[in-house]
Order: C-alpha cells, then structure tokens, then sequence
C-alpha cells in the first residue's frame, strides 16, 4: 500500500520541479530579450504613427479622444492603456512600456506553449529565446503601437486553446474556454489583425472535430458558447469602428493586388517579402528564395509529428493565417507582405512550428551526452546570430524633425502662436511631447481649426490644429484668408507657421523666389505681414503679424 501512494507523489513531485526549472528558463530567456529590448527602446528614435499615438492618448478632453479615435484605423484598448501609463510622466521609455512588457510576456508564453507541445527540457527555452532575440520582435516591441500587445494576447489566448483541443481521458475544462475566450477578445480589442488568429481557430476546432469525433462527442454546444462572445465583440468592432475608417489603404498599393499584375506574380513577390522580413538572412534573388522556401516547407512537413495531432496544431495555424493573409491582398482588405508590423501575428506561430520540429529532432537522439552538446552548439549559433543582427540593425536616436525644428526655432525663437497641418501637428507633438497640451477650443469660423495652450515651466505659446488641410499649400489664397480669421479669434497679433512638407525634393532659387513673391501678394490681400519666410527645401517656416502690427 506504501508503494502504491509514494509512487504517484514522487511522480508529482517531479512533475513539479520539472515545471519550475521550465519556469527558471524562461524567466532566463526573458532577462536575456530584455537586455536588447530595453536598449533599443531607450536610444532608438519613435516612428511618426508612435507620437501620433502618444498624441491620441494624451488628450485632455474626452470628447477630442474619442474624435482622435474614430479617426483612427486602431482599436481603443491600446490608447485607454497607453493614456494610463501616461500618468507616470512623458518619456519615451514610458510611452514604449506596453509594447516592451508585451514582448517579454510573448517569449515567456511561446516557451510554456512550446513545453505544453514537447517532449524536450530544451526546445521551450530554445524557442522562446529564438523568438525574444530576433530583430523582428524587438522591432515591434519598442514600437509605440498596439502590435506587441494584441501579439501577447493572441498568444496567451493559444496557450489556452490548445486545451479545448481534446487529448485521450482529458476533456477541455471550463476555465480553459473562459481564458481562451477573454484573451482573444483582448486581442481583438488591441489591434484588428487578431481577426486572422480567431478565424484560424474557428477552422482548426471544426477540422479537429471532423477528424476526432469520438473526442469531440457532446462537445460542439460548449464550442459554440466559448466562440460566440468573441463573435460578437468583433461584429461590434466592425459595426462601430472600423466600417467608419474603409479608405484604401494607399500607402502600401505594392501589398494590395491590382488587376494589372497577375495574382501568382503577386503572391510570389509577396511572399518572398514576408519570408525577408522574418528570416535572419536576406534573400534577394527570387529563384534561390523559391528553392530556400521549398526545402524550408518540405522540412516543416517532414519534422512535424502528424500523428500527434495537437504538435501539429502550430504549423497548420502558421499555414491558414498565411493563407488568410493572401486571399486578404487579393481582395484588397488587408496588405499581404507589407509593413513588418503588419505581418508580425505570422512570426509567433513561425517560432513555435520551429521549435516543434528542432524537439522531434532532438527526440531522435537517444544518447543523453549527444543531446546537450548539440544544446550548447544551437544556443551559441543563437546568441552569434543575434549579435550579429543586433550590430546590423540601423540605430538612429535622433527624433523625427529635429533637424526641422531647430531651424524653426533659430528662426522664430519665441512665436506667440503657431500654425499647423494635420502632418506637422505629429511633427511638432514630436518634438514637444514633453509639454502640456491643453485644449482651448474650436474656433468659430468655417474651416475646422482647433485652438490649443502649450505650457512648460515658464513658456507658453498658442497652437491653432487645421484639421482640414494635411500639408499647408502656400501658394493657396484661402490658406491667408485662414490665418487671418484665425489669428482674429485667437486674440494673436503674430503667428507662426511650421510646414515640412511630406515628400522630398526641392526647389531652384528661381522657384523660391517666386513663391516667396506670391506668398507676399497674397498675405497682403488679407491684411496680413510676412515678418520672416524661411524656405528650406520644400519647407516653409514663416511668422506672418496682423496688419499694422
């Protein structure tokens, strides 16, 4: 009888340590990630979309977020959380806090999923390091977007769902489906190409019903109650976001197929830009792409184990959100192959079939000596990689329009007020996140301008938003007539103008000249002084005073 009882406590026991030395290697991995991570996220500079976000988030009116929002391609959780760790001060590191934390709960999830997958002590912490260090993920982790986040809670949300995937005397568990549901719900809620995961979960638990259906008996009902919640959150999303932000997504046409390239053509260079964004090594040449991808699928196919089914499960994922991606570019609803954070949700589910073929691999080695050594060979080869990709990866520090700035502010040192686009407002936001904004109001005149107070210790300077109007025009008679008004309403009797243009390119000083001639005329038709014009390129810093001033 002493037998019988010791025998499943010592069996507990080591299930137990088992557990906690996963854990400790993890937690390893996680430090290891984060020393890159954080290094990034304190010295590289902040994409435009990031300070658009921060923009967002920081508004003093709740009226103006919600406007901000709905105009807005993004869900609202990441503003609602971006507007609370915002509280804490306006550094870069703060406002990169989400994204950063997301992607060190990323690696430590990847490795618990790829535990619950494998038979291996080694291939969690190996996935999960491969995943944490890889220039892809650092790149959208210390990205001031919702990206990493949605990530974590797609991944979170598998970690679950595998568990609704039933296996010989378990059933999945009530728990299993509740966590499984709120995660992806969260996810959903962070960024909307989590629609891609939950759309992929739909087909593998009906594919793994219809060829499992003695484990699935009785279970189709708690299925469909565990899926509708997520259905029906992400009908409201559709419903009250994104059917008011349909515009074509212009800035990334390269990614969208259009009728005057053929689709194969089309999925064949897309594909090979996905593959460069995620592999370690580029490939420029198509043909040796189309060779690497051959032999990389044959070896997926290979190393997978078929006949446990639930392994297999992050492969067939990996394949149909492909799958999704490309029907998705060919109907013109979601760039294939484009921007790397667009593509991002595909990398996770790359890793994690990765690591399941390197754990049957290192099945297959029966000697136990044999299996450590090749341990210490794949993680050194790991780390030299990462290294070395890390040294490659352009660094760049400086803000976005510093340069612009500084010769605004050599120009007009201390403007009373100051005039802006819609482009410009991120740019000056940029470079002034670290003041107070405080909105005044809108100005009562036709054009939508929106009056804003920037304070900082003893500063203080008038901001006026036109909210219609991207990139200024001055060669535009109504833009004078604008000004005009809105420095009347504002009480100003001098404005300045910030305008970088979007785009390169310049101009020959006989084009300055008369540009600057013109802009003259037209300011003078609405009683209005050009005090400095200052053309820099195709950029314009001008301070124009009321007439009389």
């Amino acid at each position: 009888m002493p037998s019988t009882v010791t025998r499943p406590l010592a069996d507990l026991d080591r299930t137990i340590a088992g557990a906690r030395r996963l854990d400790l290697g993890l937690l390893a991995a996680c430090l290891v990630a984060a020393i890159p991570m954080l290094y990034l996220a304190a010295h590289q500079f902040v994409e435009y979309d990031g300070f658009w976000h921060v923009f967002i988030a920081q508004q003093d009116n709740w009226r103006n977020f919600w406007w901000e929002y709905m105009h807005n391609d993004h869900p609202l959780l990441f503003y609602l959380m971006l507007r609370a760790v915002m509280k804490l001060g306006h550094s870069v590191l703060i406002y990169r806090s989400i994204s950063v934390a997301s992607g060190l709960g990323c690696v430590y999830v990847i490795g618990k999923i790829t535990g619950k997958l494998s038979v291996s002590k080694i291939a969690p912490v190996f996935t999960a390091l491969a995943f944490g260090v890889a220039i892809p993920t650092l790149e959208i982790a210390i990205s001031v977007r919702s990206y990493m986040l949605s990530t974590f809670f797609i991944v979170l949300s598998f970690y679950y769902f595998l568990d609704l995937l039933p296996v010989e005397g378990a059933a999945p568990t009530r728990r299993a489906r509740i966590l499984f549901a709120v995660s992806a719900i969260l996810a959903v809620c962070s960024h909307y190409f989590a629609f891609f995961y939950v759309g992929t979960c739909t087909v593998v638990v009906a594919g793994f019903g219809l060829a499992r259906p003695r484990l699935f008996k009785n279970a189709w009902v708690a299925h469909l109650f565990t899926f509708v919640p997520i259905f029906l959150v992400m009908a409201c999303l559709y419903r009250f976001h994104i059917s008011y932000n349909t515009t074509n997504l212009n800035h990334v046409p390269d990614y969208l197929w259009g009728p005057g390239e053929p689709k194969v053509k089309f999925l064949a260079r897309n594909f090979h830009s996905l593959f460069n964004f995620f592999s370690p090594w580029q490939i420029v040449d198509r043909r040796h792409f189309e060779k690497v991808g051959a032999l990389l699928v044959a070896a997926a196919i290979g190393l997978t184990p078929w006949k446990r089914l639930r392994r297999a499960i992050p492969l067939i994922m990996l394949s149909l959100i492909v799958v999704e991606l490309a029907v998705a570019g060919c109907l013109d609803r979601y760039p294939f192959g484009g921007f790397l954070r667009q593509q991002f949700i595909v990398f996770p589910f790359a890793v994690l079939a990765a690591g399941i073929c390197l754990d049957r691999i290192l099945s297959l080695i029966h000697i136990r000596a044999l299996v450590w050594a090749s341990a210490a060979v794949l993680f050194v080869t790991l780390i030299a990689v990462a290294v070395s990709r890390f040294n490659a990866y352009p660094k760049a520090s400086g803000e976005l329009f510093t340069r612009e700035m500084n010769l605004f502010d050599a120009a007009i040192p201390s403007p009373a007020g100051m005039y802006t686009d819609q482009f410009n407002l991120i740019g000056i936001y940029t470079q002034r996140h670290q003041w107070n904004w405080t909105f005044v109001e809108r100005l009562p005149m036709p054009t939508e301008v929106e009056e804003y107070v920037l304070t900082r210790d003893s500063k203080r300077v008038k901001l006026l938003r036109d909210k219609l109007r991207w990139n200024l025009d001055f060669s535009d008679a109504s833009l004078y007539h604008d000004l005009a008004v809105s420095m009347r309403l504002a009480k100003l009797n001098s404005l300045a103008v910030f305008c970088v243009h979007q785009g390169e390119g310049t101009l020959t000083p006989a084009q300055q000249d008369a540009l600057e001639q013109k802009a003259f005329t037209l300011a003078k038709a609405e009683d209005l002084q050009i005090q400095k014009f200052v053309p820099d390129g195709l950029n314009i810093y001008a301070e124009f005073a009321r007439g009389g001033q």
